[in-house]
């Protein structure tokens, strides 16, 4: 998130994929925050309806796992380097 921060997209995305759509749903989640409460109540129920027709999270989070996943076995030694800088 830090090298995203400093628009190093490159280095955010050799760090990890799912720093920048993470990114936007908390910057998401934030300005939301900020609203009306029946602006709020709008939205939610507009993503909960959205959520319920197509499985997003669910995607989302088996999309997350399979990279994880990959990461850790398939990409090993990429993996390794990167946390121990290397």
């Amino acid at each position: 998130m830090m090298a995203l921060g400093q628009g190093d997209w490159r280095a955010s995305l050799t760090y990890h994929a799912f720093s920048l759509p993470i990114l936007l749903g908390v910057l998401f989640v934030g300005f939301v925050s900020f609203l009306p409460k029946t602006s709020r109540a709008d939205i939610r129920t507009t993503i909960a309806h959205w959520e319920n027709q197509t499985g997003f999270v669910a995607i989302f989070l088996l999309g997350l796992v399979f990279y994880w996943l990959g990461r850790l076995f398939w990409l090993q030694g990429a993996f390794v380097s990167l946390i121990t800088g290397n």
